[in-house]
């Protein structure tokens, strides 16, 4: 152990956390239930990503363009809106008013927890299993869980070029009002909200992704359908490949780009990045705790317990280059506190339902219009494996209560095991998926088999029918039945024997 140093505060725990994002808090509380002797270290404040800049601001502006986009839209219903007009600067007081509300409640979650259990300073190591926080404090851990968190990736030099101009979703929520015009970059989840969020409240968008994968679809049938669904109102520019950003005049910026062998350039007032987030590892001292990053910048470790080979130390959310999503978060700080605080010894394996690869049941939504879900194991994984799958599918574009909601657009495809019968995963871009994906990810991580499904009630008309469909679709083929009869606006009522 290091020798005491003169004016540092010394501290042994059982744990130590370092960073109180979602994992942080979660594996604190988890931690808590077990031992008193732990120690939060917490360098910028607290507040979660999800809270601060993730989450919730970016679903109070996604709300607000779906407002604004009803509105528009009111006449199909032979509603008459005149004179409804976007007030950017009230918009974004609003989510900043909102989106502060959330944040507050997690700080005062947190400023709640004993101050015994509280550093505030940046962490580093100095030996294996050891912390010192800032010049204040040294701390001997018989278990460190390492809850860093992620930033957005921007290239240096795009920073360098446009650096005023230039946003991510760490600073987009901090606009005093919205900008005229604006280049999204990134297909994923977040480029994709935004870019259609941000276009609905009447800014000109240009959104550049280098595939052609709106939100990360990947079944090859629900590509194409998502596109036109996307694109709407927006320049939409597939198969981009950024070549270089400058000032250009009237204070604006230009991106200069190469797509499907030509080159381009848009000329706008913001440039929002959204090509990723990476690890924090930054200050960290690793080599000194005795570990290292691949060549992928990231710390190995063990998926199930989340433990760094045979250290001390345990990744939690999204320092361990995992999806950086909520529920992914919670889960790892929690099982990265339980199995750090049963050290030493073999890790002890929380007793929850059977993993699927150390995880949940995946599970990933996109709230854009229509929205995009996908849940358990893909098309293109169960391919590449040759898994033997058959698929159910579903389109809106006669589901009832869709059209009766004007929201009749895309398709829910659902992949079965041809020999368990079970549901492995499903992927749909349409209306309701948030909804949908919970019904099918609470049926695929336990295991449900189609027919055990089929059997459940579903009331009508709902949204929900559309799996029902698809199940049905994937039954059929199991039995020989290669195709699915023609869908009809009161085929649900057929199915629940409504007369007609």
């Amino acid at each position: 152990m290091t020798a005491a140093k003169p004016g540092l505060r010394h501290l042994d725990v059982d744990l130590a956390i370092v960073g109180a994002g979602s994992a942080g808090m979660a594996a604190y509380k988890a931690a808590a239930r077990h031992t008193s002797r732990l120690v939060v270290i917490e360098s910028s404040g607290y507040g979660t990503l999800c809270a601060r800049a993730g989450c919730m601001p970016s679903k109070l502006l996604i709300e607000a363009a779906s407002r604004a986009h009803a509105i528009r839209q009111a006449h199909r219903f032979g509603i008459q809106a005149v004179g409804a007009r976007v007030d950017g600067a009230a918009v974004m007081a609003r989510l900043r008013e909102l989106r502060d509300y959330f944040v507050d409640s997690v700080i005062r979650e947190a400023e709640a927890w004993p101050a015994a259990h509280r550093l505030t300073g940046r962490a580093r190591f100095i030996g294996p299993c050891e912390l010192q926080v800032d010049d204040h404090a040294i701390v001997k851990a018989r278990s460190i869980v390492l809850a860093t968190g992620s930033r957005a990736v921007v290239p240096d030099a795009w920073r360098e070029a446009i650096d005023g101009h230039l946003l991510t979703t760490d600073t987009l929520f901090e606009l005093p009002s919205l900008p005229r015009s604006i280049a999204v970059i990134g297909g994923g989840a977040i480029g994709t909200e935004m870019a259609q969020a941000l276009s609905r409240l009447g800014v000109r968008v240009v959104w550049l992704m280098r595939e052609d994968a709106p939100g990360g679809l990947r079944d090859p049938a629900l590509r194409p359908l998502a596109i036109p669904l996307l694109s709407e109102g927006i320049t939409l520019i597939t198969r981009a490949e950024v070549r270089s950003m400058a000032e250009a005049e009237g204070g604006q910026a230009r991106v200069e780009f190469d797509a499907n062998g030509e080159r381009g350039s848009a000329v706008v007032d913001k440039v929002l990045v959204c090509i990723g987030r990476q690890p924090v590892f930054d200050g960290l001292d690793l080599d000194k705790g005795g570990l290292t990053l691949n060549k992928e910048g990231l710390v190995d470790h063990e998926d199930r317990s989340t433990r760094v080979g045979e250290s001390c130390v345990f990744l939690a959310g999204d320092v361990s280059g995992a999806h950086p999503l909520l529920h992914e978060a919670v889960r790892d700080g929690r099982r990265a506190a339980t199995q750090a605080v049963a050290q030493p010894g073999p890790p002890h394996h929380l007793p929850e339902a059977p993993l699927e690869g150390g995880r949940r049941t995946a599970l990933r939504i996109v709230f854009c219009d229509p929205q995009i879900a996908a849940i358990g194991r893909g098309h293109e994984e169960l391919t590449r494996s040759h898994h033997p799958f058959v698929t159910g599918v579903a389109d809106f574009t006669d589901q009832g209560r869709s059209r009766i909601k004007d929201m009749n657009r895309g398709a829910l495809r659902v992949y079965v095991c041809r020999d368990r019968r079970v549901v492995l995963g499903a992927e749909m871009i349409g209306p309701c998926a948030e909804h949908l994906a919970h019904l099918l990810a609470w049926s695929v991580h336990q295991g449900q088999t189609i027919d055990t499904l089929l059997d459940c009630p579903i009331y009508h008309p709902v949204v929900e029918e559309a799996v029902r469909t698809a199940l049905g679709h994937a039954r059929a083929q199991l039995a020989g039945q290669a195709t699915m009869r023609p869908a009809s606006p009161l085929s649900a009522c057929a199915d629940m024997g409504i007369g007609l």
